[in-house]
């Protein structure tokens, strides 16, 4: 089997560097800087790493990255902070489109 890009170990060698990511793939609605822009009130980034279309292998290796970078940030976040990073990218690209628009 060929080995998996990402790993749990790979995650802990990255937040031991202080290099916080949560891997995704697929289409973002925020451009990179937009996202970091409301990631680094906790501690992290969005690292794209493929496109729409993943195969199998790829999502498990990412899956186990960010788990262990999830639990990591459960670590130094508020309880909710998953919650409310939802809520901030929202109002994040609400605001920056009605911004654009006027």
């Amino acid at each position: 089997m060929a080995r998996l890009p990402f790993n749990a170990q790979m995650a802990q060698q990255d937040i031991a560097n202080g290099q916080i990511k949560i891997l995704t793939y697929g289409l973002s609605f925020l451009s990179v800087q937009e996202s970091d822009l409301v990631t680094k009130k906790y501690g992290f980034k969005y690292y794209p790493v493929a496109g729409c279309v993943i195969d199998g292998n790829l999502k498990v290796a990412i899956d186990l990255y960010n788990e262990v970078v999830y639990n990591y940030l459960d670590t130094i976040n508020q309880p909710g902070w998953r919650d409310a990073i939802r809520a901030d990218m929202k109002n994040f690209f609400i605001n920056s489109r009605t911004n654009r628009s006027n």
